[in-house]
């Protein structure tokens, strides 16, 4: 499906003409879906690159968005073919209390909160050069004959998701009624990450996208608690 296909079903899922004129504008779908797509891609890390991160002599810490605009999470790094190891700053700290300072070959790496890593130890020197898979986020959706990065069969999903997003500017019982679309946009979601989780144990990966993916904003939106709540989703 290209953005044109998808805006067309946005637009006839909210009952509203074809062309921007109505209540919700070109921009706001567009929005919507990019939005969508990015947690989709952020709950099961079903899109992933490669290249390579030049270590700085003297540097412990970088922010890998500087390196990598598309970061989201690492899943492998290796150093001439060799994997390095994972830690955490607790761990490099147990390890070593003046770990930050230590020179050598890299031998562990960690990774603190969005895009933060830091080599232990980091090299004395220039010319150390890592290779980094990782899960990125989506190239976003601009014009008509964009195609979403992610698998074809989940691309309904994004007009799933798009509508919620759409409908928080109502909210009330107009939100309300689409959190079944929602439901089912998760469950695709959870659907990806099963793939993508057995395919990272096989390949070994540091990073697995979440198990169980559930949701509950009964209250914040007033929902009768004696309903079920459709914010529930389980794998």
């Amino acid at each position: 499906m290209t953005l044109s296909t998808l805006m067309t079903a946005v637009w006839q899922r909210l009952d509203e003409p074809a062309d921007g004129t109505g209540y919700y504008s070109a921009f706001e779908i567009v929005a919507a879906l990019n939005r969508a797509q990015r947690l989709f891609a952020l709950l099961s890390l079903c899109l992933e690159t490669s290249d390579s991160l030049t270590l700085t002599a003297g540097t412990t810490w970088y922010h890998l968005r500087d390196t990598f605009p598309d970061w989201l999470v690492p899943l492998r790094v290796t150093l001439s073919g060799a994997k390095i190891r994972p830690a955490t700053v607790a761990q490099l700290a147990a390890l070593n209390n003046s770990w930050e300072a230590q020179t050598g070959t890299i031998s562990r790496y960690a990774h603190v909160g969005m895009d933060m890593f830091a080599a232990y130890p980091h090299p004395a020197g220039a010319g150390t050069s890592l290779t980094v898979v990782y899960a990125r986020v989506p190239t976003a959706l601009y014009i008509a004959d964009d195609t979403p990065d992610i698998d074809a069969e989940y691309h309904p999903a994004l007009v799933d998701g798009a509508i919620p997003f759409l409908r928080l500017k109502e909210g009330g019982q107009a939100l309300e009624s689409v959190l079944p679309l929602f439901q089912r946009f998760l469950e695709c979601a959870g659907k990806a990450a099963r793939s993508v989780r057995a395919r990272s144990l096989d390949l070994r990966y540091d990073t697995m996208p979440a198990e169980t993916i559930t949701t509950d904003l009964s209250r914040a939106l007033e929902v009768d608690a004696k309903r079920p709540s459709p914010w529930k989703v389980k794998e």
